[in-house]
Protein backbone atom coordinates (compact mmCIF):
# COMPACT_ATOMS: atom_id res chain seq x y z
CA UNK A 1 0.00 0.00 0.00
CA UNK A 2 1.61 3.27 -1.39
CA UNK A 3 2.96 5.53 1.43
CA UNK A 4 0.28 8.30 0.14
CA UNK A 5 -2.63 6.58 1.15
CA UNK A 6 -3.22 7.73 4.53
CA UNK A 7 -5.33 4.69 5.51
CA UNK A 8 -5.08 1.27 6.53
CA UNK A 9 -7.67 -1.58 6.75
CA UNK A 10 -9.68 -3.39 9.30
CA UNK A 11 -9.47 -6.89 9.10
CA UNK A 12 -12.76 -9.31 11.25
CA UNK A 13 -13.22 -12.12 11.57
CA UNK A 14 -16.43 -11.62 9.20
CA UNK A 15 -13.63 -11.12 6.67
CA UNK A 16 -14.91 -7.38 6.37
CA UNK A 17 -12.99 -4.47 5.51
CA UNK A 18 -12.98 -0.64 6.29
CA UNK A 19 -11.03 2.24 5.83
CA UNK A 20 -9.79 4.14 8.98
CA UNK A 21 -8.19 7.81 8.99
CA UNK A 22 -4.22 7.84 9.86
CA UNK A 23 -4.91 10.40 12.54
CA UNK A 24 -6.90 7.29 14.31
CA UNK A 25 -5.52 6.39 18.22
CA UNK A 26 -6.70 3.39 20.21
CA UNK A 27 -9.75 5.37 21.30
CA UNK A 28 -11.11 6.38 18.34
CA UNK A 29 -10.56 2.83 16.82
CA UNK A 30 -12.83 1.45 19.66
CA UNK A 31 -14.81 3.94 18.84
CA UNK A 32 -14.75 3.43 15.35
CA UNK A 33 -15.60 -0.58 15.87
CA UNK A 34 -18.58 0.36 18.12
CA UNK A 35 -20.56 2.33 15.25
CA UNK A 36 -19.61 -0.77 12.89
CA UNK A 37 -20.36 -3.84 15.23
CA UNK A 38 -24.17 -3.64 15.07
CA UNK A 39 -24.40 -2.38 11.26
CA UNK A 40 -21.63 -5.30 10.13
CA UNK A 41 -22.42 -7.82 13.08
CA UNK A 42 -18.85 -7.86 14.34
CA UNK A 43 -17.77 -10.14 16.64
CA UNK A 44 -14.72 -9.23 17.34
CA UNK A 45 -10.87 -7.57 15.41
CA UNK A 46 -7.70 -6.85 16.11
CA UNK A 47 -6.40 -3.42 14.45
CA UNK A 48 -3.16 -1.70 13.54
CA UNK A 49 -2.77 1.84 12.56
CA UNK A 50 1.11 1.31 11.45
CA UNK A 51 2.76 5.04 10.83
CA UNK A 52 6.75 5.77 10.32
CA UNK A 53 6.14 7.23 13.87
CA UNK A 54 4.22 4.63 15.97
CA UNK A 55 2.02 1.82 15.96
CA UNK A 56 -1.04 1.70 17.41
CA UNK A 57 -3.18 -1.49 18.22
CA UNK A 58 -6.52 -2.28 19.59
CA UNK A 59 -7.76 -5.86 20.32
CA UNK A 60 -11.86 -5.82 20.44
CA UNK A 61 -14.72 -7.88 20.87
CA UNK A 62 -13.58 -11.92 20.73
CA UNK A 63 -10.12 -10.60 19.59
CA UNK A 64 -9.67 -9.48 22.93
CA UNK A 65 -9.36 -12.55 24.40
CA UNK A 66 -5.63 -13.33 25.17
CA UNK A 67 -3.77 -15.43 22.38
CA UNK A 68 -6.61 -14.59 19.88
CA UNK A 69 -5.49 -15.33 16.35
CA UNK A 70 -8.22 -15.00 13.11
CA UNK A 71 -8.43 -16.93 10.10
CA UNK A 72 -7.58 -14.86 7.33
CA UNK A 73 -8.24 -16.96 4.39
CA UNK A 74 -7.52 -15.27 1.58
CA UNK A 75 -5.16 -12.77 2.91
CA UNK A 76 -3.23 -15.37 2.76
CA UNK A 77 -2.33 -15.28 -1.00
CA UNK A 78 -0.18 -11.90 0.16
CA UNK A 79 2.08 -14.09 1.80
CA UNK A 80 2.54 -16.22 -1.09
CA UNK A 81 3.20 -13.22 -2.97
CA UNK A 82 5.63 -12.12 -0.90
CA UNK A 83 7.20 -15.71 -0.66
CA UNK A 84 7.02 -16.17 -4.80
CA UNK A 85 8.34 -12.24 -5.02
CA UNK A 86 11.66 -13.55 -2.40
CA UNK A 87 12.56 -16.32 -4.80
CA UNK A 88 12.64 -14.14 -7.52
CA UNK A 89 14.98 -11.52 -5.76
CA UNK A 90 17.27 -14.59 -4.94
CA UNK A 91 17.22 -15.13 -8.93
CA UNK A 92 15.44 -18.58 -8.07
CA UNK A 93 12.65 -18.09 -10.44
CA UNK A 94 11.93 -15.79 -13.68
CA UNK A 95 8.24 -14.69 -13.16
CA UNK A 96 7.87 -14.23 -17.23
CA UNK A 97 9.07 -17.92 -17.96
CA UNK A 98 6.63 -20.59 -18.51
CA UNK A 99 6.34 -22.79 -15.42
CA UNK A 100 6.84 -25.76 -17.30
CA UNK A 101 10.64 -24.79 -16.89
CA UNK A 102 10.27 -25.29 -12.92
CA UNK A 103 7.29 -28.62 -13.43
CA UNK A 104 8.63 -30.80 -16.40
CA UNK A 105 5.41 -32.73 -16.07
CA UNK A 106 3.61 -29.10 -17.22
CA UNK A 107 5.47 -29.92 -20.22
CA UNK A 108 3.30 -29.91 -23.75
CA UNK A 109 0.04 -28.16 -21.76
CA UNK A 110 -1.90 -25.54 -21.67
CA UNK A 111 -0.56 -25.44 -17.54
CA UNK A 112 2.98 -25.21 -18.51
CA UNK A 113 2.87 -22.14 -20.97
CA UNK A 114 1.37 -19.96 -17.96
CA UNK A 115 3.86 -17.86 -15.98
CA UNK A 116 4.62 -17.56 -12.41
CA UNK A 117 3.68 -13.90 -13.22
CA UNK A 118 0.33 -14.36 -14.51
CA UNK A 119 -0.86 -16.89 -11.72
CA UNK A 120 -0.07 -14.40 -9.20
CA UNK A 121 -2.12 -11.57 -10.54
CA UNK A 122 -5.22 -13.89 -11.69
CA UNK A 123 -4.31 -13.77 -15.36
CA UNK A 124 -3.72 -17.65 -15.96
CA UNK A 125 -7.19 -18.35 -17.01
CA UNK A 126 -7.71 -20.67 -14.21
CA UNK A 127 -11.60 -21.83 -12.52
CA UNK A 128 -11.68 -20.49 -9.08
CA UNK A 129 -11.83 -24.20 -7.72
CA UNK A 130 -12.73 -27.54 -8.86
CA UNK A 131 -15.11 -30.59 -6.84
CA UNK A 132 -14.34 -33.86 -8.13
CA UNK A 133 -17.55 -36.11 -8.60
CA UNK A 134 -16.73 -37.78 -5.78
CA UNK A 135 -17.43 -34.71 -3.42
CA UNK A 136 -13.54 -34.18 -3.13
CA UNK A 137 -12.93 -30.42 -3.59
CA UNK A 138 -9.53 -29.00 -4.64
CA UNK A 139 -8.91 -27.25 -1.56
CA UNK A 140 -7.96 -30.71 -0.44
CA UNK A 141 -5.62 -32.30 -3.19
CA UNK A 142 -2.34 -33.88 -3.00
CA UNK A 143 0.04 -32.33 -5.28
CA UNK A 144 -0.21 -35.55 -7.74
CA UNK A 145 -4.18 -34.68 -7.89
CA UNK A 146 -3.06 -31.16 -8.05
CA UNK A 147 -1.01 -32.27 -11.00
CA UNK A 148 -3.05 -34.63 -13.06
CA UNK A 149 -6.15 -32.13 -12.40
CA UNK A 150 -3.94 -28.90 -14.39
CA UNK A 151 -2.55 -31.29 -17.23
CA UNK A 152 -5.66 -31.94 -18.12
CA UNK A 153 -7.32 -28.43 -17.57
CA UNK A 154 -8.08 -26.28 -21.11
CA UNK A 155 -9.86 -22.75 -20.30
CA UNK A 156 -13.01 -22.18 -21.88
CA UNK A 157 -12.37 -19.73 -24.30
CA UNK A 158 -16.12 -18.21 -23.77
CA UNK A 159 -15.48 -18.03 -19.97
CA UNK A 160 -11.79 -17.30 -20.36
CA UNK A 161 -10.68 -15.07 -23.46
CA UNK A 162 -6.60 -14.53 -23.64
CA UNK A 163 -5.90 -11.74 -21.74
CA UNK A 164 -8.78 -12.50 -18.95
CA UNK A 165 -8.26 -11.52 -15.14
CA UNK A 166 -10.12 -14.08 -13.44
CA UNK A 167 -10.14 -14.84 -9.42
CA UNK A 168 -8.94 -18.08 -9.26
CA UNK A 169 -7.71 -19.97 -5.90
CA UNK A 170 -6.28 -22.69 -8.22
CA UNK A 171 -4.03 -20.36 -9.47
CA UNK A 172 -2.36 -19.90 -6.13
CA UNK A 173 -2.57 -23.36 -5.44
CA UNK A 174 -0.12 -24.19 -8.69
CA UNK A 175 2.06 -21.42 -7.43
CA UNK A 176 2.32 -23.10 -3.98
CA UNK A 177 3.58 -26.43 -6.04
CA UNK A 178 5.85 -23.89 -7.91
CA UNK A 179 7.41 -22.83 -4.80
CA UNK A 180 7.73 -26.73 -4.08
CA UNK A 181 9.58 -27.56 -6.97
CA UNK A 182 11.95 -24.38 -6.74
CA UNK A 183 12.53 -25.14 -2.84
CA UNK A 184 12.59 -28.91 -3.59
CA UNK A 185 10.49 -29.42 -0.58
CA UNK A 186 7.26 -31.48 0.03
CA UNK A 187 5.71 -28.66 2.22
CA UNK A 188 5.07 -25.32 1.28
CA UNK A 189 3.51 -24.13 4.74
CA UNK A 190 7.38 -24.60 5.25
CA UNK A 191 8.82 -22.52 2.95
CA UNK A 192 6.64 -19.63 3.86
CA UNK A 193 7.29 -19.97 7.36
CA UNK A 194 11.24 -20.23 6.89
CA UNK A 195 11.33 -17.23 3.90
CA UNK A 196 8.83 -15.02 5.56
CA UNK A 197 6.98 -15.84 8.88
CA UNK A 198 10.87 -16.67 10.86
CA UNK A 199 12.17 -13.54 9.86
CA UNK A 200 9.63 -10.97 10.68
CA UNK A 201 9.21 -12.81 14.39
CA UNK A 202 5.63 -14.28 13.43
CA UNK A 203 5.26 -16.82 16.08
CA UNK A 204 1.73 -16.31 16.66
CA UNK A 205 0.81 -16.75 12.74
CA UNK A 206 0.28 -19.83 10.99
CA UNK A 207 -1.77 -22.36 8.83
CA UNK A 208 -4.87 -24.43 9.03
CA UNK A 209 -3.56 -27.46 7.48
CA UNK A 210 -3.72 -29.49 11.03
CA UNK A 211 -6.04 -31.61 11.74
CA UNK A 212 -5.90 -30.01 15.37
CA UNK A 213 -7.44 -26.60 15.51
CA UNK A 214 -5.83 -24.26 17.18
CA UNK A 215 -6.92 -23.26 20.88
CA UNK A 216 -7.13 -19.75 20.54
CA UNK A 217 -8.65 -19.90 16.63
CA UNK A 218 -11.93 -16.91 17.06
CA UNK A 219 -14.93 -18.85 16.00
CA UNK A 220 -16.02 -17.76 12.83
CA UNK A 221 -19.81 -16.89 11.79
CA UNK A 222 -21.50 -16.96 8.12
CA UNK A 223 -23.24 -14.20 7.12
CA UNK A 224 -26.74 -15.72 8.97
CA UNK A 225 -23.69 -15.98 12.34
CA UNK A 226 -23.88 -19.49 11.69
CA UNK A 227 -21.04 -20.73 13.57
CA UNK A 228 -18.44 -22.05 10.93
CA UNK A 229 -17.09 -25.43 11.08
CA UNK A 230 -12.92 -25.90 11.34
CA UNK A 231 -11.97 -26.64 8.30
CA UNK A 232 -7.79 -28.07 7.55
CA UNK A 233 -7.34 -28.09 3.78
CA UNK A 234 -3.95 -29.58 2.20
CA UNK A 235 -0.37 -28.17 2.09
CA UNK A 236 -1.11 -26.48 -1.75
CA UNK A 237 -4.08 -24.86 -0.59
CA UNK A 238 -2.82 -23.01 2.18
CA UNK A 239 -1.53 -20.76 -0.93
CA UNK A 240 -4.49 -19.17 -1.71
CA UNK A 241 -6.23 -19.62 2.27
CA UNK A 242 -4.61 -21.20 4.64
Amino acid sequence: MGASMKRIWLCTSLALFLPLHSAANSSSLSAIYRLREEAYLLRGALIAKVSPDQTTNRALGDGAVFGAQFEIGSISKAFTGITLAQLAVDQKVDLDLPIANYIPEFQGTFIGTVSANELATHRARLINSYVESSGKTSERYTPQELIQFLKVYRPDPTQFPAGTRSYSNLSFAALGLLIQRIEKTESFVEVVKSKVLDPLGMTRTGFISSNSKPKNLVQGFDVLLRAASYYPISDLACASGG
